[in-house]
């Protein structure tokens, strides 16, 4: 307590600085468990929690609610305030955002020492005990009540960082002490702590992962927190520099690659939420825009909200050299189940008027179809949060929480998973070819969503025209029909597709390459409702075809970075979506300069934000054998 003393003592000094990273590590003085309840059907009950590449951690939530924990106990004991206190720097929820965001702290081990040798030097630092469960009234072990649990062994050493926010340096140098001591006296994190797991030695090792910032010699406390005051104070107040310029727009390529797993919300069903099944370009530009009035751009916040953004592509490099577009259309059908070589056989109904697979022509019974997933993004875990009544300190009832997220980083460079798109931003905010860090979707502060970016000047990519994809899509169609009129003996329906068929038509798809937001107060049917915000002699040449025409219907939730304050839920035409047209074939070549404008500037609202972004007649892969 004598550190808190003289922490009072201190003069109160106000510091505003650009946001801040401070680098600690955790020495195990005992056998430590990150509390992962086992699964049914394993011999562990309880299991060290690891990553994608076997690597033990604690969840940065779990760290951070130690840290408050600890806050809220100093506090209490000082002045009876901690409430109030940790409420305004760990936030409250809502308008309250948390002023500090934690990483998850990861077990330090070699790396590029190859995967055997990583999984066994992984192995050799994780031990297995058996315990019994016991009573809390009669304090005797309880009948049946033996399980057993993995803990990683004493002397291991874990690193980890946490980040202070701009409006933590708003406060007073006296509560930045207080916080930054307190984290130093953390003695115990994980699970079964009161069975004497999980005792530790914190110990700040750097700023900015500066080496010049290289604690791991200081043993006086004291005088790290005074080292790392000194650091922050040298660093200048960017509202102090004077107030910073932003130039014009200037349109750039960008490449981002997620750092951490990512809670991208999509639906929530009660105490559930799921992943949502694209990345948006909308949380790209809105983290582009805090990444700006986190460094010192707030009085260039017209300039910011003129951001604009485009739709946002999925790519995978397999091997070194193997890069593919992820991209999937609703129109796209496979087979129920695999058929050769374990692989689906796949079509496109906006090209093809079948409605089963078959093998062969002597197959009389045909395999049937169904939607292939739309989704781009997968969950790959599930998060648990419960909330805890502050009185007793224990789980309120009902008050489990699971949301799904995602993890793309990269796994012992086997797999690398990236996204890329164009961007319209002012000239100065970031430089070219450096790479800068943005934080999206939820949990920000908890360990999730750090993704890196890379800006690169715009250069246009060689791309077919929109006629020669138009001729292209209905050569495909022509041939499908042919295939159709020589294996079906069957009376042929169309339902519409007659001219088309009579090749006195053209069939033009819009392709969603993003969610697209309709301005009107209902959706019903969307291929008309669009018909109706384009010029009249553009929308009456165009008919629309239902029978070729997919469509995906899902609520969007979003966020106001601006006033901290969630957006009203609107109503979304989902990524993917396929809406097919007819065009008269005199009428062809007076349109393809409005399609292109449709191309360029997308359809709907919010297209700064990457909505409604459509193209025209996608390239199809569409299978040989098709009936």
């Amino acid at each position: 307590m004598i550190l808190f003393k003289r922490m009072k003592a201190l003069q109160k000094r106000r510091i505003i600085i650009v946001g801040i990273k401070i680098g600690y590590e955790v020495e195990l003085l005992t056998p430590a468990i990150t509390a992962e309840t086992g699964t049914i059907g394993k011999e562990i009950d309880v299991e060290v929690k690891r990553d994608k590449n076997g690597t033990p951690y604690f969840l940065a939530k779990h760290i951070k609610g130690v840290f408050r924990a600890k806050v809220l106990e100093f506090k209490n004991a000082l002045n009876g305030n901690g409430k109030e206190f940790t409420e305004k720097y760990f936030g409250s929820g809502g308008n309250n955002p948390s002023k500090i965001r934690f990483s998850d702290l990861k077990l330090k081990i070699e790396k590029n020492i190859g995967d055997e040798e990583y999984q066994r030097r992984l192995e050799n630092k994780i031990g297995n005990r058996y315990g019994v469960k016991i009573n809390r009234k009669t304090r005797v072990a309880e009948e049946n009540s033996l399980f057993n649990y993995e803990f990683v062994k004493p002397k291991n050493i874990y690193a980890g960082s946490f980040e202070l926010s701009n409006d933590f340096f708003e406060k007073s140098e006296e509560d930045i002490k207080f916080l930054l001591s307190s984290f130093l006296h953390i003695d115990k994190i994980g699970g079964l702590k009161s069975r004497g797991l999980g005792k530790v030695l914190v110990q700040f090792v750097s700023i900015e992962n500066d080496k010049r910032n290289n604690f791991k010699e200081e043993n006086d406390r004291f005088k790290i927190v005074e080292k790392i005051l000194k650091e922050v104070k040298s660093k200048n107040n960017y509202k102090n520099q004077g107030i910073k310029k932003l130039n014009e727009l200037e349109k750039y390529k960008y490449t981002l690659n997620f750092v951490e797993p990512a809670v991208l919300q999509g639906k929530v069903n009660k105490n559930e939420v799921e992943l949502r099944k694209s990345l948006q370009g909308s949380s790209i530009r809105g983290a582009i825009i805090q990444y700006g009035l986190d460094n010192g751009f707030e009085s260039e916040i017209e300039k910011l909200l003129k951001i604009k953004i485009s739709e946002v592509r999925k790519f995978v490099r397999k091997d070194k050299n193997e890069i593919k577009e992820e991209f999937k259309l609703a129109s796209g059908f496979k087979t129920k189940y695999p058929i050769e070589a374990n692989e689906y056989k796949k079509i496109d109904k906006a090209v093809s008027v079948m409605k089963e697979y078959k093998v062969n022509e002597e197959d009389e019974n045909g395999i049937k179809l169904e939607r292939d997933s739309l989704a781009l993004l997968n969950a790959t875990g599930t998060e648990l949060s419960i909330k805890i009544d502050e009185k007793t300190r224990t789980t309120e009832e009902s008050l489990l929480f699971s949301t799904e997220y995602t993890d793309l980083t990269n796994v012992a460079n086997k797999e690398e998973v990236f996204f890329k798109g164009n961007v319209e931003i002012p000239k100065g905010l970031f430089e070219i070819g450096k790479k800068y860090e943005l934080k999206i979707g939820k949990y920000k502060t908890k360990g999730f969503g750090k993704v890196e970016i890379e800006f690169k000047k715009f250069t246009d990519e060689n791309d077919k025209n929109i006629g020669e994809r138009i001729k292209e899509l209905n050569d495909e169609i022509k041939k499908d029909f042919k295939e159709f009129d020589k294996r079906n003996d069957k009376e042929k329906v169309y339902f519409g597709d007659e001219l088309l068929k009579e090749e006195k038509q053209k069939l033009i798809t819009f392709d969603f390459l993003s969610d697209m937001i309709l301005p009107f107060n209902e959706v019903s049917n969307v291929g008309k409702q669009i018909l109706e915000l384009f010029d009249e002699n553009f929308g009456e040449k165009l008919t629309l075809n239902n029978r070729r025409t997919f469509v995906n219907v899902e609520k969007l939730r979003g966020y106001n970075i601006i006033n901290n304050s969630r957006k009203m839920d609107e109503i979304v035409i989902t990524q993917g979506s396929v809406i097919s047209y007819c065009v008269d074939n005199e009428n062809l070549e007076g349109i393809l300069g409005y399609l292109e404008k449709i191309e360029e500037n997308g359809i709907g609202l919010r297209r700064n934000e990457g909505f409604g972004r459509v193209r025209i007649c996608s390239e199809r892969k569409c299978e040989k054998k098709e009936i």
